[in-house]
């Protein structure tokens, strides 16, 4: 934790010289960034990575979701 905030220091003065708070928050686009771009990410990406694995080695679609879901699960793990 010491050593991230130690490297992303120099970011974090960066922007608090030369940015502003904004006085008036909307709450949809805040919802987008934070919410809905995550999930849409969750969803896309390893649909993404099953096409491409399938396309790629002819495999049945159900032993490359098993990879995908596999191969995402232990990188999760680290």
């Amino acid at each position: 934790m010491a050593f991230a905030l130690i490297a992303s220091s120099p970011m974090l003065i960066g922007f608090a010289i030369t940015r502003s708070l904004t006085p008036h928050i909307e709450l949809l686009p805040l919802l987008f960034l934070t919410i809905l771009s995550s999930l849409v990410e969750e969803i896309e990406f390893p649909g993404f990575g099953v096409r491409q694995l399938q396309r790629g080695t002819r495999w049945p679609w159900h032993c490359c979701s098993d990879t995908a879901t596999l191969s995402k699960a232990k990188a999760y793990r680290r």
